[in-house]
């Protein structure tokens, strides 16, 4: 099916900084996933957060934050709050917000998907260590390296396997 593919093709040209392919690959996506699934589905749900992804990667946050609210709400309905997905979510929301300025809600975002990864994931699963090193990076942008240190331990030993 071409759904996947386009999503697949989105997040390779995002991490190849090709953002304009990036986001035309995952608006379509949306589209076609809008279009076979339904608006309340898992696969909508993917689709959002990947065109916001690709449009947080181009320096366009602000197009971004619908999106992926939206995509908390399918996945709310779908799933709860405090699911692995929403926990996604809400990293990228923390992106988000701290793009446009609004640090304290881009720690509370960073918080609570470090604590909710830690509640339904096993302790050695890397969305944690990449969630970790998020935060990390939110810190120490914030001027708190020394906050930053140990979350940065933490993501390595989980990388290291143990």
């Amino acid at each position: 099916m071409r759904i996947p593919r386009l999503n697949n093709l989105s997040i390779v040209h995002r991490r190849l900084n090709h953002f304009e392919l990036a986001e035309q690959f995952a608006a379509r996506n949306l589209a076609l996933a809008e279009r076979h699934y339904g608006s309340e589905t898992v696969q909508v749900s993917t689709a959002l957060e990947t065109r916001a992804r690709a449009l947080i990667a181009a320096g366009r946050p602000a197009d971004a934050e619908p999106l992926i609210r939206r995509s908390i709400e399918i996945d709310t309905r779908r799933v709860g709050h405090a699911s692995p997905e929403n926990a996604s979510n809400l990293e990228a929301l923390a992106q988000v917000q701290s793009a446009a300025g609004r640090h304290a809600d881009a720690e509370a975002s960073w918080k609570e998907a470090i604590a909710i990864y830690e509640r339904t994931l096993a302790s050695g699963a890397m969305p944690i260590a990449q969630a970790f090193e998020g935060y990390a990076t939110f810190l120490e942008s914030r001027g708190r390296p020394e906050e930053a240190a140990p979350l940065l331990t933490r993501a390595r030993r989980i990388r290291q396997g143990g």
